[in-house]
């Protein structure tokens, strides 16, 4: 009888702290507020949706988290996608607090998938791949290489629409107080055993953190898996936000340490309990390219035995190239 009174007590009691936190949560300023104190969102993803959304949409969530309405309008669908996309954790939260407020993540993996090219992940690339699977005997196999590019920064208004801004696939229209976009963060999925290769989606970003490409991962390796293809590495090149993602996912690139785990473990489909094991890569030309910078600016390097490295070595080299003539010839191309 004690038993039954005292979970019924602490029942009660974990309602009246919800209701008290619905309450003291009704604005969408003081929502994120209080994400931002709690460590579930970012600085820069707080400023980043808060600034994306117009006031017409503000005012739509605020009436949603006081009436709780179960129907998701377009404002409400593309503020769940982009909190979603910026920490689980926060959406989450937010769900489990305003009861019905937020769809299941189930809903938001279609809701992510675009069609006719636009930034997100491109729905008819995953049914191409499903399709590929089901035609094929053998398995799929292939390796995600994850790449940034540098774009224009520049915000224009064309058709009735902007463009060039801060655009994760996750927003019905852009603002034209969005922030500038200065990379395109591309997903394309390499097949190991055949001889094809297919972009899976690309985002307008600025400034993205590791943890926030986290969940970007997380979402790509999900929808992924549900074409039926295999996936057992990961390529990408060495940028510090890179190797933060990895690490926040449990991958150790310490070669010397003796808990060295170049890969990281993903469940076969949310909720289960079985884990993949998915290697991680970093790209071979781009990481030459940084030891080479960096010789070349500290002009020495010590390796791990004492021995010194010399960007003057290299000097010499070049200059014995040039003066004995050791260049390669060209070879005339022939002409039919």
């Amino acid at each position: 009888m004690f038993c039954w009174r005292y979970l019924n007590s602490r029942s009660i009691n974990s309602k009246k702290i919800k209701i008290r936190l619905r309450n003291k949560l009704s604005s969408l300023e003081a929502l994120f507020k209080h994400l931002k104190n709690n460590n579930l969102i970012t600085e820069n993803a707080h400023d980043e949706i808060l600034n994306k959304l117009a006031d017409p949409i503000k005012e739509t969530i605020n009436r949603n988290l006081k009436s709780r309405n179960t129907k998701y309008s377009p404002a409400l669908r593309s503020f769940a996608l982009t909190l979603q996309f910026y920490s689980s954790k926060a959406y989450i939260f937010v769900r489990k607090t305003f009861k019905n407020l937020l769809p299941h993540p189930n809903t938001l993996k279609k809701w992510y998938s675009v069609i006719y090219g636009e930034p997100g992940f491109t729905k008819e690339a995953f049914q191409s791949i499903t399709q590929r699977v089901s035609e094929s005997v053998n398995p799929v196999i292939c390796n995600i290489v994850i790449d940034e590019m540098s774009i224009k920064k520049q915000i224009t208004y064309l058709n009735g629409k902007f463009y060039g801004g801060v655009d994760l696939g996750t927003t019905q229209e852009q603002v034209d107080n969005t922030q500038e976009a200065t990379n395109a963060l591309v997903f394309l999925a390499v097949c190991i055993n055949g001889h094809w290769k297919v972009p899976l989606g690309y985002f307008l970003i600025n400034n993205f953190s590791g943890s926030e490409r986290v969940n970007l991962l997380k979402k790509c390796l999900e929808i992924f898996f549900e074409t039926g293809a295999k996936c057992y590495s990961i390529t990408f090149d060495g940028a510090p936000c890179n190797i933060s993602m990895c690490k926040i996912l449990g991958a150790n690139f310490d070669y010397f340490s003796s808990e060295f785990k170049p890969w990281i473990s993903v469940p076969e489909f949310p909720g289960s309990k079985n884990e993949k094991i998915i290697y991680k890569f970093w790209d071979a030309i781009h990481m030459l390219k940084l030891v080479r910078n960096t010789l070349g600016e500290k002009k020495v390097i010590i390796n791990p035995v004492g021995e010194q490295i010399k960007w003057h070595h290299i000097e010499m080299l070049q200059s014995i190239q040039e003066t004995k003539g050791l260049l390669r010839k060209q070879t005339k191309k022939k002409s039919y």
